[in-house]
């Protein structure tokens, strides 16, 4: 096994068992400091450098620079996320896109555990909560315990799956990408990857969320989609409850779409060391489905022997009754990315998948080029004419 791997996925074995009442952080974060691998990286490339997630400048003495990391900042229309591609690859090589949702109170940080263990790169977005609660950050001012707040919740859900939608359709358009985009996360974080996959079909093709769920008020048109959907739930979840996956799910198989839930038994809000390896599974098979010939990854193919932490409790946890409130983001306007006036990062209902876009812009790309090469063509054959007429006429001229 690698450092680096082992550095990702070891670390040491959490209580995926034990009883949670209490929002944490999945996957585990690793020993490698988001803060650290920015600047390395920056750095490295001879950028900036970059801000983290508080708005602030990633100064650092000596960075931290491990194997097979690279990360990357920045703020697109008010909205922090870190670029980290995982693998031995330079990072402008066409990867398969995951994106990463914390959890409610959580804060961006290096993904580790399962996805330090698959042999495929990929480049992971990690974007910040754009709201502001305890010591960490949230996608919706209220919790699903707060049943007296649902509207409230639906209206933000539905809002922070178009701005996931527009960063994701940004970051493809600006990232080669191959295949679909894969959106994931846990607790209130997979709440968002469900709600952005049911309301943003094209731009999710793979959603593989853990204690989630998508309250009625932000749920769509329940029609035939594209998208594929793996979700994983604890059945005695005191958080999250399970029984709205169940109806949502049964909903949804009913259309049909293609969803699977599985419910685990006996486990509260948390990730335990068997839905982390089934989570491995199915990224693995994700991935390669995407690159089946791209190497490079931090793991290796199949069940890894070694266990690994399967999560972290967060420190100064916020109440599930407790709100949260704009986060502040002191980044100056000229050093946002923006959008506006872009019609890809548009939704439209009648169209093909990112994925399929991206064919197509490639396929016109090459059709562009063909015509070019076949315009050049003719050109020089008209000279060569034009030559050869000018040739006989000063022939027939002597």
């Amino acid at each position: 096994m690698t450092r680096i791997l082992a550095v990702l996925a070891a670390a040491s074995v959490g209580c995926g068992s034990c009883n949670h009442e209490q929002e944490v952080r999945w996957p585990a974060s690793p020993d490698v400091s988001l803060r650290d691998e920015l600047a390395a990286t920056a750095r490295s490339l001879g950028l900036p450098t970059p801000r983290t997630f508080t708005g602030e400048r990633a100064e650092v003495e000596i960075p931290a620079d491990a194997p097979g990391v690279r990360a990357r900042s920045a703020v697109f229309e008010g909205l922090w996320y870190a670029e980290v591609v995982l693998g031995d690859v330079e990072p402008d090589t066409p990867l398969p896109l995951v994106v990463m949702l914390h959890g409610r109170g959580d804060r961006p940080h290096v993904p580790g555990g399962p996805f330090g263990r698959v042999p495929t790169p990929m480049r992971v977005i990690v974007p910040r909560g754009p709201l502001e609660l305890g010591s960490g950050y949230a996608w919706a001012r209220h919790s699903v315990t707060q049943t007296r707040h649902h509207e409230e919740l639906a209206r933000d859900l539905i809002e922070m799956s178009r701005r996931i939608t527009r960063l994701i359709r940004h970051v493809r358009r600006t990232r080669p990408t191959v295949g679909s985009t894969i959106a994931t996360g846990f607790s209130q974080g997979a709440i968002v990857a469900w709600t952005t996959a049911l309301r943003y079909p094209q731009s999710v093709g793979l959603a593989l969320p853990i204690a989630g769920w998508v309250p009625p008020g932000a749920r769509p048109e329940l029609v035939p989609r594209p998208t594929i959907i793996r979700a994983m739930h604890g059945d005695s979840d005191p958080i999250v409850r399970i029984e709205p996956t169940r109806e949502l799910v049964a909903l949804l198989r009913a259309v049909p779409l293609n969803v699977e839930l599985v419910e685990e038994a006996g486990v509260e809000h948390t990730v335990t060391r068997e839905m982390n390896a089934r989570f491995e599974t199915w990224l693995e098979e994700a991935l390669r489905e995407r690159a089946p010939n791209l190497v490079g990854g931090l793991g290796v193919a199949g069940e890894d022997p070694e266990p690994v932490e399967t999560h972290e409790v967060i420190e100064d946890a916020p109440d599930e009754d407790e709100e949260a409130e704009e986060a502040p983001l002191d980044v100056p306007e000229e050093e946002q990315e923006h959008g506006e006036g872009d019609p890809s990062l548009d939704f439209d209902p009648d169209a093909g998948t990112d994925a399929d876009a991206d064919t197509d812009a490639d396929a016109d790309a090459d059709a562009d080029a063909e015509s070019e090469s076949e315009s050049e063509s003719e050109s020089e054959s008209e000279s060569e004419s034009e030559s050869e007429s000018e040739s006989e006429s000063e022939s027939e001229s002597e």
